[in-house]
């Protein structure tokens, strides 16, 4: 009797332990971008459809394996093919309930930080091709994207906000270093985040010129970005 019950409770273990590594493992697109069948497809509804992750799986991933999966989003990079980053973070949200479930986690501000301060300790001569610096660079903006969403924004608590700006300030350093990698756009959805976080949290009041480019991610003027810098206190 003692026996069965000790190989019972083995078995609970071990498949505890099966559901804890299948949650916390980023999910894996059955259709990838470089397959005869993705290629096949013949709408956009097709692809977005082949990239949905199913709702029973959703649900049980962590938020660290739900936002690593969707850094390998296939579609990721529709973001820029809109009038603004903004409109891309939103229309994506619309098409993937994986992005939506993700903003809507109550610890996704910590999870976005602690990827964010991981990728920028990346040492860019590791990354041999331009494919391989481009697709770091998209996923390095996608993550100040989404950390500037007020609705990400309203998750951050002081400890986070302070580890945030400081994880900002290596940014800005970063991509000045690496101008190679980095264009001008890119260093503006760094200096974006920097003004909703002092927007959101902080209570930073700043021109309608300013606001316009918080909202949008769209920098018209240098001087949007110079009251942000001059705003943002390293």
């Amino acid at each position: 009797m003692k026996k069965r019950m000790l190989i019972l409770l083995i078995a609970h273990a071990m498949c505890y332990l099966a559901v804890a590594q299948n949650t916390d493992r980023k999910y894996s697109y059955p259709v990838k971008q470089e397959s005869s069948e993705w290629k096949s497809f013949t709408s956009h509804q097709q692809m977005v459809e082949a990239c949905a992750i199913p709702d029973k799986i959703l649900t049980d991933l962590t938020t660290a394996a739900l936002l690593e999966s969707c850094l390998d989003y296939p579609l990721l990079a529709e973001i820029w093919a809109y009038n603004s980053p903004q409109k891309g973070i939103e229309a994506m949200r619309e098409n993937f309930k994986g992005l939506q479930n993700l903003i809507e986690r109550k610890d996704v501000a910590d999870k976005l930080l602690t990827v964010y301060r991981k990728l920028l300790t990346t040492e860019l001569r590791s990354l041999n091709s331009l494919v391989e610096k481009g697709r770091f660079s998209f996923q390095l903006s996608f993550i100040e994207l989404l950390l500037s969403q007020q609705s990400v924004q309203d998750k951050v608590d002081e400890p986070t906000a302070l580890r945030l700006k400081t994880a900002i300030g290596l940014a800005q350093d970063y991509k000045a270093a690496n101008k190679e990698v980095f264009s001008p756009i890119s260093t503006s959805y760094t200096t974006r985040l920097a003004g909703n976080l002092y927007r959101y949290h902080y209570k930073a009041s700043f021109t309608r010129e300013t606001l316009d480019f918080l909202d949008t991610g769209l920098l018209k003027t240098g001087e949007a970005a110079a009251e942000v810098n001059r705003t943002f206190i390293r």
